[in-house]
């Protein structure tokens, strides 16, 4: 019983970091990968902290090491990588801090007004990539780090003694 507990309580764990993942944004198939993982290594380390003799375990044990391996696996090339990383680029929205940019769902697309927290004038922020759309009058849009939101490069402009920065497209 108290065996059995512990691969519950391990399980447990790592469905609770994996949840925590689910907050960063992750795309959905990683947060599937790394659930499945998990639920695997929970039912490995369940049956081998039950097995009674130790040439039961062995395998248990075996198989347990080799999830886990590949769940560290998996999480260290989706999530924690550098390469992984798209280049970021500083820029600051133009006006004063009482004035607000609300930001678009769609490049070219209108304003999201409610469910948003709008940047502020004068204040700098992150943005990983960039598009362009042809049909609109704001041609250059940016999407915002670690968002699905896209403001456009004609209300943005670098700080001071910052270079402009190619962002690569999305």
């Amino acid at each position: 019983m108290r065996r059995g507990l512990l691969g519950a309580v391990l399980a447990g764990l790592i469905a609770a970091a994996v949840s925590i993942l689910g907050v960063l944004d992750q795309p959905t198939w990683k947060l599937v990968v790394a659930s499945s993982l998990c639920g695997v290594l929970g039912f490995v380390v369940a049956a081998a902290t039950d097995a009674t003799a130790p040439d039961e375990r062995v395998p248990w044990l075996i198989a347990t090491s080799c999830t886990l391996a590949v769940l560290l696996i998996f999480t260290y090339w989706q999530l924690r990588r550098p390469a992984s990383q798209a280049p970021i680029a500083l820029y600051t929205v133009d006006g004063t801090e009482v004035q607000e940019l609300l930001p678009s769902g769609e490049p070219g697309g209108s304003q999201l007004r409610l469910g948003t927290t709008p940047l502020y004038g004068g204040s700098t922020y992150e943005f990983e990539c960039q598009t362009v759309v042809t049909d609109s009058a704001d041609r250059v849009w940016l999407r915002l780090v670690g968002s699905r939101y896209w403001y456009p490069l004609a209300l943005l402009h670098p700080p001071e003694g910052v270079r402009i920065r190619d962002l690569p497209p999305c």
